[in-house]
């Protein structure tokens, strides 16, 4: 699929791959996952790729940090000394 090529499928059904790619990239990531005929051009998976490691990158520290929050937390409203 080139970047405007239009989806013939799905929610995005109507939109290009480009449009598509603004609006939810990790749809296109989905669709690359998930069915077995749907390709991109080599340098458009490189960048799907990319924005989904940045963004699980992202995940990882927002949960480290909600869990350093929760750990204070606890500490601070249970701490009996």
């Amino acid at each position: 699929m080139k970047t405007e090529d239009k989806f013939s499928f799905g929610k995005y059904k109507g939109k290009t791959l480009q449009e598509v790619l603004s609006d939810n990239c990790d749809y296109v990531w989905w669709c690359l996952q998930n069915i077995e005929y749907f390709t991109v051009e080599p340098e458009v998976e490189k960048v799907v790729e990319k924005h989904h490691e940045e963004r699980e990158r992202r995940k990882i520290i927002e949960r480290e940090a909600y869990y350093d929050w929760l750990e204070e937390e606890v500490t601070d409203r249970f701490d009996y000394t």
